[in-house]
């Protein structure tokens, strides 16, 4: 099997994070589930491009229910022909929330309703955690939270291992290395580094026998 992670493309708060950045004056500006901007649509549609001339092709499209991360999607899904698949536990760390996690004024919130989602999405296949009163109901999510998510997204791709499989998951920055370090075993010691991922760049790992797993690439961009 093959897997291709895809950060996506840029978002209002990726555009807030200048040479001066502020982080208290970033989190009260910042939008809890902030939509692309006119360059990370203009990305979604190159990583789109690329996917739909590949020399290999893409069998199924997974995307976490994040509003930008749902955008990024919809040009790979339909340059491809695939109808992009809404996988709740490839979110972003710290979930959905409002408020600054440094001063304990912080609160989850609930992300986009199905209806919402059925609207501006139409051909998704939506999980039924997607509810009409949204999809997060948790609060700010701690990195020890998001390592046990990663785990299990990890799991259920080694589970699948052994499929002749193209995969392409349409995550995000700290997600994505997340589930790195947790296919290779590493997010005890993972605060130490990071794998890196501009917006719309790709990862490709190989899934072999016996468990292995190859990393191809990191953070290729077109």
């Amino acid at each position: 099997m093959q897997l291709y992670l895809v950060r996506h493309g840029e978002s209002s708060n990726n555009a807030l994070i200048g040479d001066n950045f502020d982080y208290d004056h970033y989190m009260a500006t910042r939008n809890s589930d902030p939509p692309l901007t006119e360059i990370g649509e203009v990305q979604a549609e190159r990583v789109g491009d690329f996917f739909a001339a590949a020399s290999f092709s893409i069998d199924e499209v997974y995307c976490s229910p994040m509003t930008r991360a749902m955008q990024t999607a919809l040009p790979i899904g339909r340059g491809l022909g695939l109808s992009p698949i809404v996988w709740i536990d490839i979110h972003e760390h710290s979930g959905i929330f409002q408020g600054n996690p440094r001063n304990g004024s912080r609160h989850g919130a609930p992300g986009i309703t199905r209806a919402a989602a059925r609207q501006r999405f139409p051909d998704y296949t939506l999980p039924d955690e997607m509810t009409e009163d949204g999809w997060y109901f948790g609060d700010y999510e701690e990195m020890d939270a998001c390592d046990v998510r990663a785990r299990r997204v990890a799991t259920r791709l080694r589970d699948r291992a052994d499929e002749d499989a193209v995969l392409a998951l349409v995550s995000h920055g700290t997600f994505i290395d997340r589930l790195i370090k947790a296919l290779f075993q590493q997010t005890r010691n993972g605060q130490d580094f990071f794998y890196f991922q501009n917006n719309t760049s790709i990862t490709c790992l190989e899934f072999q026998e016996k468990g292995l797993v190859i990393l191809r690439y990191s953070n290729h961009v077109k």
